[in-house]
């Protein structure tokens, strides 16, 4: 077993393509974050992001994306604003965290949200939590199908403020990529002013965040893509999302909404449209990512 460790901007592309085949050969790497393009736009902004190449026999056989930050310990690539971690590892591979931390020249990996499956490191893990997602494979009848009452109830209410937020402010225009400039900083400033309120350092004024999702919006690839979702009450922007998708897979990452409409809902209505037409932009799952709020557990 050997180890290359490379800055992301230096992976070629014949990697690259190694890259996308070991994460199409495993549902546990579907998501976004284990994109390379999620890895190169970290390694944009960031001049601590490197990538470990590791091969067995001559063939590539995964790659460890990571920050490397003082005494040799290794942070997660993207750190806070990953919600999917570790290493992107072929079926075949049996490696161990400390033989990968050795390969890498590290010390220690401080990770926090890593798959249940990847059961080498589960020996290290404190906790365990949930990363909520919604199967619309069937569409999105068939979802509605297998709810309960509970999901009824909550949709009858939706129903309800969407009829008020048409009739107070206008009729809902919905659109699952807009790539205004406009959209994106009225988004950003929705976002900060939901941080402000609750009381929490903004992570989008952190400028390599900032950068990092300003490269990933620009990006449009049948395997990745950067999203901006909007919900206008008329000509107002009411409810916003920015997100990734990968592939059929799209992950929920940041929502914003009006907080002087917060009583109608613009975030839920936002939600409601998207679920809805997910068919229409290709999407078949949305991956609401670490946490059990309320939204994410009802969807």
């Amino acid at each position: 077993m050997k180890f290359h460790v490379v800055r992301p901007r230096e992976l070629s592309p014949e990697l690259l393509s190694e890259w996308r085949k070991i994460q199409n050969s495993d549902p546990v790497y579907r998501s976004p974050f284990y994109s390379h393009h999620f890895t190169r736009a970290v390694g944009q902004t960031r001049s601590d992001a490197f990538v470990a190449v590791i091969e067995i026999d001559g063939k590539v056989a995964g790659f460890f994306p990571y920050h490397r930050i003082r005494r040799g310990v290794a942070k997660p690539i993207g750190g806070p604003i990953n919600d999917y971690q570790g290493p992107i590892l072929t079926p075949e591979i049996d490696i161990t965290p400390a033989e990968l931390l050795a390969g890498c020249g590290l010390a220690a990996y401080d990770y926090n949200h890593l798959p249940v499956s990847m059961t080498s490191f589960a020996a290290d893990a404190h906790d365990y939590s949930v990363s909520p997602y919604m199967d619309l494979s069937d569409g999105y009848d068939a979802f509605v199908t297998s709810q309960s009452s509970k999901w009824s109830k909550a949709q009858r209410e939706a129903r309800r403020r969407r009829r008020r937020t048409e009739a107070d402010i206008g009729p809902i225009t919905f659109a699952f990529n807009d790539t205004s400039d406009a959209s994106y900083l009225h988004h950003v400033e929705s976002k900060n002013a939901l941080f402000q309120k609750l009381g929490v350092k903004s992570v989008l004024d952190v400028a390599w965040v900032a950068e990092t999702l300003d490269i990933i919006r620009k990006i449009d690839e049948p395997d990745f893509a950067g999203m901006m979702t909007t919900l206008h009450a008329g000509d107002k922007l009411i409810s916003s999302h920015f997100g990734m998708r990968c592939g059929d897979i799209w992950h929920y990452w940041f929502p914003a909404y009006d907080l002087s409409l917060s009583k109608l809902g613009p975030g839920i209505a936002l939600l409601n449209e998207a679920t809805q037409r997910a068919d229409e932009a290709g999407i078949k799952i949305i991956d609401f990512g670490r946490g059990k709020l309320d939204y994410k557990v009802l969807f």
